[in-house]
């Protein structure tokens, strides 16, 4: 009976087993059911989200689309309108309409009628951008102040081969900060402009004349300088603007069309854009309204060009700027990595910078690094509009929302015209939705720059001075230094600057002169660098010791003179 017992016994603990594995393989089945089943829902989910998105765009592009229509058949300064849109995730999305040369116009440079084969406006089709054209200019100058090569409130002439001072202000220097703000007081002038083949076709020369003559020529004569002191009052400048392009040249070594084509148009992928009018493709003609001599229209035929070509003479395609609009809104980021090795066209730290206030007690108080930030005309964002001769444009991201618009027009628009398009693309935008960013405030990344890709490395240090304790005789130069880098670039700074870095203590001439930062105060010797000295009128000059030397007993007494020319001075 026992024995019977055991034997009930273990076959009911084995079906009870058997049981409750089946129980479990079971429920792990209708987990592993479950979370397949959850993961496709997921996944469906994320489609039909971005599907939803994708016929939102087409319907919102699809509306703008038939609105521009309307408006450029109806509006005769609209002779055609090619406009972008950065949005959503495409998120490049481009609108045009009317056309880009017309039939029959009358031509003001040959003064004749023309009639050729009409053609309509693509979104390749290139125009001249106008004043818009300066945010590549501000941005080519704002990569150099990422690259160290001066600060805000550095004087401009420092690097230039002439002075640039307001006669009425000599001692009072022309700064960055001025030129970015318009408050230098330069005014300009509407001469030298050329036509047609006048121009060169060559896009690294879109004029005759160099940047260096045309600005020179300008800011030396009295005449072309407000009375007012520099950085007191705002002065739209395009002549500031070209300033600012010779900036470039002077720091890069290189042209500002040869600039922009390394180290932002090809690394953008903006292929269609240069400052010259292109002679090939599909270029707009510029028109305004004529009604003379049988024509309703004006252009003069194969474009113009002018001495201050930076500060709008930019031809190029709505889609090429919106690959800079999506570079703007990442602050400055490419998107990519190029083949050398860059991913951006200067720090987020500068790209946060540049639309910042840097005069807002002055003027309008709108001016960032050369962009137009905020109220009253880019709420939320940053932006310029353009104007010339029988063209339109404008240009706008909006840092909160992430989107942004542009537009060029080969007409003159009203002022309700200009607030018009704005005002549409900008609500298409707003209505897609953000673009894909690759900016994080909360999260900033490191980047390598476009214009650091393809600099050698700085040259390791053999012998980095070991720093000796301070002497109550010796002191650093307290004066701005031309320094010469591992490169060959002549940069201006102070010892403050060496002493952030002591391996610049290496650099030809910096031990002499910051001996207390660089640890060789026992080697009692005048610098060999050139350094600016205040002069008692007030004026500032770039010299040497051996200028003091010629009048030691005058020139020492000058303020940092004799920290500086140690020997020359007697302070050894």
């Amino acid at each position: 009976a026992s024995l019977t017992s055991m034997n009930k016994i273990s076959k009911i603990l084995v079906f009870v087993l058997i049981s409750s594995l089946m129980i479990s393989s079971s429920i792990g089945q209708e987990h592993q059911s479950h979370t397949h089943s959850r993961s496709n829902n997921l996944k469906n989910f994320a489609k039909d989200k971005e599907e939803s998105r994708r016929l939102n765009t087409q319907q919102e592009i699809s509306q703008l689309q038939s609105w521009l229509d309307n408006q450029v058949s109806n509006k005769s300064s609209m002779v055609g309108v090619s406009a972008f849109i950065v949005a959503g995730s495409s998120p490049i999305e481009t609108v045009t309409s009317g056309q880009a040369v017309l039939a029959s116009a009358w031509d003001a440079t040959d003064k004749k009628g023309i009639e050729t084969t009409a053609e309509d406006v693509t979104a390749d089709t290139v125009s001249m951008w106008a004043s818009t054209s300066k945010l590549i200019t501000w941005t080519a100058l704002s990569m150099l102040l990422d690259a160290g090569k001066f600060d805000l409130d550095d004087a401009v002439d420092d690097v230039l081969s002439f002075e640039v001072r307001n006669p009425s202000y000599p001692s009072v220097p022309v700064t960055y900060r001025h030129v970015y703000a318009h408050t230098t007081g330069i005014i300009d002038i509407w001469s030298g402009y050329l036509y047609d083949n006048q121009c060169p076709s060559d896009p690294m020369s879109p004029y005759p004349t160099s940047l260096e003559d045309s600005v020179k020529s300008l800011v030396s004569k009295s005449s072309k300088w407000k009375s007012w002191r520099p950085g007191s009052r705002q002065l739209y400048s395009n002549y500031g603007t070209a300033l600012a392009a010779l900036l470039v040249e002077a720091h890069s070594g290189m042209s500002f069309p040869e600039f922009l084509k390394t180290y932002i148009f090809d690394p953008l992928q903006m292929t269609s854009t240069q400052f010259s009018r292109p002679s090939t493709g599909s270029v707009a003609e510029l028109y305004t309204l004529y009604q003379t001599n049988g024509y309703k229209y004006q252009a003069n035929y194969g474009g113009y060009c002018y001495p201050d070509y930076p500060s709008g003479q930019l031809w190029s395609s709505a889609t090429d700027l919106a690959k800079f609009a999506i570079a703007m809104l990442n602050r400055g980021s490419l998107g990519r990595t190029t083949s050398d090795g860059a991913d951006c066209l200067y720090s987020e730290e500068t790209g946060q910078l540049v639309y910042q206030k840097i005069s807002p007690s002055t003027g309008d108080g709108d001016s960032a690094l050369g962009w137009f930030v905020g109220s009253p005309y880019y709420s939320g964002g940053a932006g310029h509009d353009g104007s010339e001769t029988g063209v339109s444009a404008d240009f706008f991201i909006h840092l909160n929302k992430n989107v942004a618009i542009g537009y060029w027009a080969n007409g003159e628009l009203t002022n309700g015209q200009y607030v018009l398009l704005y005002d549409r693309l900008l609500e298409t935008a707003e209505a897609i939705g953000s673009i894909d960013m690759d900016y994080n405030s909360n999260n900033p990344k490191e980047c390598t720059t476009t214009f650091s890709a393809g600099e050698s490395p700085t040259p390791p240090s053999p012998t980095t001075p070991a720093p000796t304790p301070p002497s109550s005789t010796c002191t650093d130069s307290p004066l701005r230094l031309k320094i010469e880098k591992w490169n060959g670039d002549r940069i201006t700074r102070d010892c403050r600057w060496v002493k952030n870095r002591i391996s610049r203590c290496n650099l030809s001439g910096v031990a002499s002169a910051c001996p207390l930062t660089c640890g060789t105060c026992s080697n009692c010797e005048d610098t060999a660098l050139r350094f600016k000295v205040v002069k008692p009128d007030g004026r500032k000059k770039f010299q040497n010791c051996a200028w003091v030397g010629n009048n030691s007993s005058n020139r020492c007494s000058f303020d940092g003179v004799e920290e500086t020319c140690r020997v020359t001075c007697g302070g050894c």
